[in-house]
């Protein structure tokens, strides 16, 4: 799920392999009313299966195709709906590994979209002018999954590692990520099967959150005012396999 910066339109991953008779996922579009409630706008085809996550912002949406290794761009509607997709990120393999495309999110100024590729352990920076790729950093052996994205830094939650990897972000440097920091998510001693699930900043930029899967548990890290971080807390969640959250808009609920 993705809501607009103004919190009039949310948008929904359709995660499938068929829709409207076509190989394809797709996104849905949902206004959201003076009650709260949404109110479906309708839906387009994205260029690839299994939508895994949606983003947006400004006067776009982004679907990322974890199947295809694609991420269709939408323009939005003078209603907050979806134009037909325009625009077509597609990747392609190396070094024998199949593209898989986990995120798309664009980073805290706009200038780029900032690409997670699991399948070939890589994160893409496209420029948001023509969505042409303007820098890759590879973070073999670890496969990424989920990033969150400040002014100055990149957040990288990684799928196997189960870390949250700290990385520079400086957009008009030759090497615009640069790694500095890696924490373990998992409690102290644990020794079984687990996997990254989500992460998420607080709105006031001050705590991080990530879940893992199997573990089943929330880590916490205080952010301080380089961007870097420290380890609060590893919490037991009720449930299982805390595949991914949000944060309460006053930071006080996850």
């Amino acid at each position: 799920l993705a809501l607009s910066e103004d919190g009039t339109m949310l948008y929904a991953a359709i995660e499938s392999m068929i829709l409207d008779g076509k190989p394809q996922g797709g996104v849905a579009a949902y206004q959201i009313g003076a009650d709260g409630l949404p109110v479906f706008k309708g839906r387009q085809g994205a260029a690839g299966q299994l939508i895994c996550h949606v983003s947006c912002g400004g006067d776009r949406v982004y679907a990322s195709s974890y199947l295809n290794g694609t991420v269709s761009i939408f323009q939005t509607a003078g209603d907050g709906g979806l134009l037909p997709c325009d625009t077509v990120i597609r990747h392609t393999g190396t070094d024998g590994y199949a593209p898989h495309i986990h995120c798309a999110k664009l980073t805290a100024d706009g200038r780029y979209l900032c690409v997670v590729e699991v399948g070939y352990h890589a994160l893409c920076l496209y420029d948001t002018a023509h969505y042409e790729k303007q820098y890759e950093i590879r973070t073999k052996p670890v496969r990424p999954r989920q990033v969150v994205c400040t002014e100055s830094c990149v957040y990288l939650l990684t799928e196997g590692g189960m870390t949250v990897d700290v990385y520079a972000y400086r957009p008009d440097s030759a090497e615009k990520l640069t790694l500095k920091q890696s924490l373990s998510c998992l409690p102290e001693g644990f020794r079984g099967m687990g996997g990254a699930g989500g992460i998420r900043l607080s709105p006031d930029g001050n705590t991080l959150f990530a879940s893992i899967r199997g573990a089943d548990v929330m880590a916490v890290f205080a952010v301080d005012d380089r961007g870097m971080l420290e380890k609060r807390s590893v919490t037991k969640l009720c449930g299982s396999t805390p595949r991914d959250f949000n944060v309460s808009p006053d930071g006080r609920h996850l």
